[in-house]
């Protein structure tokens, strides 16, 4: 997991990575009154395997295949300004060797950025979080894979408190 605040960075998780990026984000003044706009999630995703990319906003659902993996990007957006941004989840899936089953599943920790107005009262719109999905979903010796799911859930909230909350949730099949 990497966290991002426009040109600011948190590497984290022991991953070294050289990057030259940047954001599309500006400086605004905090909004805590009663016009600040409530943030809106967005999911930019990216198929490792196939290079294919999407813009999804909100709950969402994606049919993905077995052995995918997908780098996600997850903005909190809102022009009063984000404070904070988390990101968990996790996946669950079935293996079968005849009539016989099990279930698997795993959890991600919850990753979070966040920040505090500027001297003059300026904060940021966008605050982003990136996250690798590997939807790999090994069975036991003599299991095979019958299905499953993963699902990312962010969070984010302005300076008003003003909550938004999405999912973003894969079906993988075989």
């Amino acid at each position: 997991m990497l966290r991002f605040t426009c040109l600011r960075g948190i590497i984290s998780a022991g991953i070294v990575l050289v990057l030259g990026m940047t954001a599309a984000c500006s400086t605004v003044s905090a909004n805590s009154g009663p016009s600040a706009t409530p943030p809106t999630i967005q999911w930019n995703i990216r198929n490792v395997n196939t290079s294919a990319t999407q813009q999804l906003t909100g709950n969402q659902t994606i049919t993905a295949s077995l052995g995918d993996s997908y780098d996600v990007t997850v903005h909190g957006l809102s022009p009063s300004g984000v404070q904070t941004l988390s990101v968990g989840g996790g996946e669950s899936w079935s293996c079968r060797s005849g009539d016989t089953g099990q279930n698997k599943t795993a959890d991600i920790a919850t990753n979070s950025t966040s920040q505090t107005p500027d001297s003059t009262g300026g904060v940021l719109d966008d605050l982003f979080l990136l996250e690798s999905i590997d939807l790999t979903m090994d069975c036991q010796s003599g299991f095979t894979f019958s299905g499953g799911g993963f699902a990312l859930n962010a969070s984010a909230s302005n300076f008003a408190n003003q909550t938004t909350q999405a999912t973003l949730a894969f079906n993988v099949s075989a």
